[in-house]
């Protein structure tokens, strides 16, 4: 292993609550609903993902928006 993995995987500015993992190929990709700091509701912002290699679960990547939240 190249570095200490931390949980959560995803920088400290990012609330995804209900991630759930799909591996395809050799990446393991995370999908969730975006939850905003201090939010009056929950689902506040757009759906994202983020993605690493099976191998090294500690190199995560943001894959960006993949369902826009209509406002």
């Amino acid at each position: 292993m190249k570095k200490q993995g931390f949980n959560p995987y995803m920088p400290s500015w990012e609330y995804v609550p209900d991630g759930e993992p799909h591996v395809f190929g050799d990446r393991v990709y995370v999908y969730g609903s975006h939850d905003r700091f201090n939010g009056y509701a929950y689902c506040l912002n757009d759906y994202i993902c983020y993605s690493a290699s099976v191998n090294d679960l500690t190199d995560w990547q943001y894959e960006g928006v993949i369902f826009k939240k209509n406002r």
